[in-house]
């Protein structure tokens, strides 16, 4: 992979980040409520449909970002150029960016989700 691309991923990273951390620990309660109140195996199956849910987003996502399917020094560069833009950070995102920041203000709460 180029510099190019790795410093473009990094600095993605840094920016957004906080905002998926936020949403980690979040699903982390859920995920932690959902055990207290219905048992390990809801809990179980709930990870496991988000995580079907995650795969197929992103299965779709690589198809519109490597529509020729190849992984190469030119489709790494273009990824780049999106990442050093902007144009992939989570706040672009005008559905689920409020939601995001909402998380991101409640970071280290306690209790139910």
């Amino acid at each position: 992979m180029s510099g190019q691309f790795l410093g473009a991923l990094k600095a993605w990273q840094g920016r957004n980040a906080p905002y998926v951390n936020a949403a980690l620990e979040y699903m982390a309660y859920i995920e932690d409520y959902i055990k207290a109140t219905q048992g390990e195996a809801v809990r179980k199956q709930f990870r496991a449909d988000r995580n079907a849910e995650f795969v197929a987003s992103a299965q779709k996502a690589e198809l519109v970002w490597f529509p020729d399917r190849k992984l190469n020094e030119v489709s790494c560069l273009r990824m780049a150029r999106h990442a050093e833009d902007g144009s992939m950070d989570l706040d672009q995102n005008a559905e689920f960016f409020p939601i995001l920041q909402a998380m991101k203000a409640e970071t280290g709460r306690k209790g139910e989700p």
